[in-house]
């Protein structure tokens, strides 16, 4: 059986590094392998989704699985990729009282509280989590301005945080944010835009934030790490 970010890709919510190996769960044995990580637990009924006739845990047990994990950013990108459109938070912990024992609850908690199933990928779930380690005041997520939505906003200073992937530089793409941008600079929008090596370096993703915010009047805290 399928669990764990095995689980997530199959179902739709893609939340790995590229580099994470398959997971599977077999109760009765089996060695894991290079690439290949095995666990012993055997999900309840109630915990096993089929896809295309794979059996693997459902989201909302995947996200306990990976909500329990020791990197608290990483539990986070998975629960919000996972909970998007499909089950409320409140649900996990439901299904944590009925797991009481199990390892990793206390993160689990910790990371439900970050979670947010608004944010619309994991490195926009990076970055806000950044945001929040380093104690910088909370953006809003899926911000309205006209026809858009930003993905993470300080509204009351016309600050916009995106990430910038691969697909912003398809020429489709291109185009539509170009237009975009121009729609939003003509309302005195600014755009902060971070690249894959600033996300994944969450003090960098601190920096650039902070520097962006005290340009339009925040006070400069020293920036601190609160976990």
């Amino acid at each position: 059986m399928l669990v764990g970010y095995s689980a997530a890709e199959l179902l739709g919510a893609s939340c790995a590094s590229a580099n994470a190996p398959a997971e599977v769960t077999v109760p009765d044995g089996c060695r894991g392998q290079p690439g290949l990580v095995v666990h012993r637990f055997r999900p309840a009924p109630g915990e096993v989704a089929d896809e295309g006739g794979i059996a693997l845990t459902t989201a909302v047990r995947t996200a306990y699985d990976l909500g329990r994990r020791p990197d608290r950013a990483e539990a986070v990108v998975a629960i919000d990729a996972l909970a998007r459109g499909r089950f409320p938070l409140d649900a996990l912990l439901e299904l944590a009282a009925g797991h009481r024992g199990d390892r990793g609850l206390v993160a689990l908690r910790d990371a439900v509280a970050l979670a947010d199933s608004r944010s619309g990928s994991p490195m926009e779930s990076r970055i806000r989590v950044a945001i929040h380690r380093y104690g910088l005041p909370p953006p809003q997520l899926q911000f309205p301005v006209g026809p858009f939505l930003l993905d993470l906003a300080y509204p009351e200073i016309r600050l916009a945080i995106e990430y910038d992937g691969r697909d912003h530089r398809t020429a489709k793409r291109a185009v539509r944010d170009l237009r975009r941008e121009a729609y939003l600079a003509r309302l005195d929008w600014n755009v902060l835009r971070l690249d894959a090596a600033t996300v994944f370096a969450p003090h960098a993703v601190a920096i650039r934030v902070q520097r962006e915010l005290v340009a339009r009047g925040a006070s400069a805290t020293p920036l601190q790490a609160r976990w």
